[in-house]
């Protein structure tokens, strides 16, 4: 659907309620013609859906603050020291200590940094995915590039010519291409869906990779302490 454009300035203007429309760059009146109107009722519907979506949104869309960064890096750093401390006045076995306590201290600590490091990279790419794309005169949609009509206090906006969904609060600072304004991601409610997904990804991932070194280190150690014992 090619947006509405003003009869005195042919700029594009934004689909919104009611019968006349107010041109972003002269501030003329533009009639909605009838075949338009269609697009106005599903608008409607489509901006109480997702306005209703956008409390969740700014819990889901927003990153790990870098405290739990530095968290994960403060215990790699310092809970092997703290653990072979404690575990060396309990064991003199170099060995056992090495291998139940010292490499495995590292884990958590580990698991926290690259846990917010990897949630931080993927909601930040889930924000510029869903980003709207800055114009002069406003925001544009970040899938067809029509102007978007932006509700009092919303995060996001609907085009009323393609139905896409366009995050206009809290974008990332960086640089918005006319490619990344063409993600396949529709509405909030399917980021929203991609972005759940690729948490649990990322924990399972986490998961795949600290058990297997665990259960290893375990076995190491109860192997080492059998063979110390006999």
């Amino acid at each position: 659907m090619k947006p509405l454009r003003c009869s005195s300035c042919a700029s594009p203007v934004a689909l919104g309620p009611g019968a006349e429309l107010t041109c972003p760059s002269c501030s003329s009146a533009v009639a909605v013609p009838e075949d338009l109107r269609e697009a106005q009722n599903t608008l409607a519907l489509r901006s109480e859906t997702r306005r209703q979506l956008e409390p969740l949104w700014g819990r889901l869309g927003h990153p790990p603050s870098r405290g739990w960064t530095w968290l994960g890096v403060a215990m790699v750093l310092l809970m092997p020291s703290l653990a072979t401390g404690v575990a060396a006045v309990v064991s003199l076995d170099a060995g056992l200590v090495a291998a139940t306590v010292t490499f495995p201290s590292v884990l958590p600590g580990a698991v926290i940094w690259l846990g917010a490091a990897a949630m931080r990279t993927t909601t930040l790419q889930m924000q510029l995915d869903m980003a709207a794309v800055p114009t002069d005169t406003g925001h544009a949609c970040r899938s067809c590039g029509a102007p978007l009509a932006l509700d009092t206090d919303a995060i996001s906006a609907s085009c009323g010519y393609c139905g896409a969904d366009s995050v206009v609060s809290a974008l990332p600072a960086a640089s918005i291409s006319r490619a990344q304004a063409r993600a396949l991601i529709q509405t909030v409610e399917e980021a929203m869906v991609v972005l759940r997904r690729r948490r649990a990804l990322i924990f399972v991932g986490l998961a795949a990779l600290t058990l297997p070194i665990g259960a290893t280190s375990m076995a190491i150690g109860v192997a080492t302490w059998l063979v110390g014992s006999t």
